[in-house]
């Protein structure tokens, strides 16, 4: 049975926070028509990629994260900046009514205990493979009708590219 995952019980300033990183966040397409979101926080810059394929059965997003050229680090802004891509990847699957697979792969230490502490918290892991892939971690994001964080800014966003 399938159950509704959602962004973790983050503190009302956090989630603030992720939104106002929506509301600034870039986006355009690549050469599939895949949309790429690129969200900032502190030095932390995420690129959220979503795909749609009409013949598939549910839409699949992936990430890659970097330091960017900001002017300095802010207090736990790798977690905020996943919490923002969640957050978004759930307004996308509401107004799409499809489940979307994120996958997040990290062959580097330190982004994998983030992932099983942390990122366990924002995402809710449906699949983890420590013995076969232990760089590997998944869940399925589902629409949900009780989203409420859509935000003007974040609706028109997506206006533009859903």
């Amino acid at each position: 049975m399938k159950s509704k995952r959602t962004s973790s019980p983050s503190s009302p300033a956090d989630v603030r926070t992720a939104c106002k990183i929506l509301e600034s966040a870039e986006f355009g397409w690549d050469s599939e028509a895949d949309i790429i979101f690129t969200l900032q926080y502190g030095k932390k810059c995420l690129d959220l990629l979503h795909t749609t394929r009409e013949r598939l059965e549910r839409d699949t997003a992936c990430s890659y994260i970097y330091n960017g050229k900001n002017t300095g680090r802010k207090e736990r802004e790798m977690t905020i900046v996943y919490l923002s891509a969640n957050i978004l990847l759930q307004c996308i699957a509401y107004r799409t009514q499809r489940d979307i697979r994120y996958r997040f792969t990290s062959a580097i230490p330190k982004l994998q205990e983030w992932a099983k502490s942390e990122g366990r918290k924002i995402f809710a892991w449906t699949r983890e493979r420590p013995k076969a892939d232990p760089t590997a971690f998944s869940t399925i994001i589902m629409p949900s009708s009780s989203l409420s964080i859509e935000t003007p800014a974040i609706a028109e966003m997506l206006d533009e590219v859903i």
